[in-house]
């Protein structure tokens, strides 16, 4: 899939955008911090999923894997990947929060970490897209903390 949406090129050393990030700052003198370990994720996946009724879920999961191994007969599988490449990306600030522990959960972890780094000094802050969208989002909570919250015109660099 990563290859028929083209986010990530045949020849490509990296697989998934996270290992690039951590490429780069293993490679600069730049302090790298994880927000959260392996087992606290799983925590929260086993927690969102654990009252999951799969049986009424497999339509989805087919239709999913589906649109993955054939991105012809889904134009629409790779329309997110295209619009997150191009910065057409809509946030939906003031949007309603997901019901999602994996996101609302995080993002309250998050906060307390975040938070003092920003103010002390100039960080980068690699997230998720999801963790930036609607009110609960990153974005509109560092703008109740009064952080100055604004767009950074982006250029494409390459094809």
């Amino acid at each position: 899939m990563r290859t028929k949406c083209r986010t990530v090129a045949p020849g490509d050393a990296w697989d998934h955008f996270d290992n690039y990030l951590i490429h780069l700052a293993k490679s600069h003198p730049v302090e790298l911090l994880g927000l959260e370990t392996d087992s606290m994720q799983l925590g929260l996946i086993q927690q969102e999923y654990a009252t999951a009724n799969w049986k009424s879920l497999r339509p989805e999961i087919i239709f999913f894997i589906d649109a993955l191994h054939n991105t012809r007969a889904y134009p629409q599988a790779c329309e997110f990947a295209d619009a997150y490449r191009d910065f057409r990306i809509d946030y939906q600030l003031n949007g309603d929060c997901p019901e999602d522990v994996l996101i609302r959960e995080r993002n309250r972890a998050w906060m307390p970490l975040l938070t003092p780094l920003l103010s002390q000094k100039n960080c980068f802050v690699a997230v998720g897209l999801l963790h930036l969208m609607c009110a609960c989002g990153l974005l509109e909570q560092f703008r109740q903390q009064g952080f100055v919250v604004r767009s950074i015109p982006l250029t494409r660099s390459g094809p």
